[in-house]
């Protein structure tokens, strides 16, 4: 699968400006919203994505936030079967509680050594 190939990923997300500013006004509701993703300079039309989480969610507000939620991609709720090779959801972690930025990644490594599904 391309996405999980080892590289690193882009993910540019192209949204309505009221749209995506309702979403992250309100982000404990976790209501989708639909935008145009391109991941790896491939464009995917009418994407859904909601904030996702809930300890997160509660990290994310506040005087010192920067509204970095973590985000739950749905490449089919509005085009049927639409998948981005094969997968139709994906989440990006906002990674708030890991200062590393690597415990996710080391866990996805640990268990594709040990020949486990994902």
């Amino acid at each position: 699968m391309r996405m999980f190939s080892g590289e690193v990923i882009s993910i540019e997300i192209l949204a309505d400006v009221d749209e995506w500013q309702a979403m992250l006004d309100n982000a404990q509701a976790k209501e989708w919203i639909h935008a145009d993703v391109i991941i790896n300079g491939e464009r995917f039309g009418a994407v859904g994505i909601r904030t996702k989480g809930n300890s997160s969610l509660m990290q994310g507000r506040g005087p010192s936030s920067n509204d970095r939620y973590s985000l739950q991609f749905k490449m089919n709720k509005y085009v049927k079967g639409q998948t981005y090779y094969g997968l139709d959801t994906f989440c990006v972690n906002n990674m708030m509680s890991d200062a590393t930025y690597m415990k996710e990644y080391i866990s996805y490594d640990i268990r594709t050594e040990a020949d486990s599904p994902i």
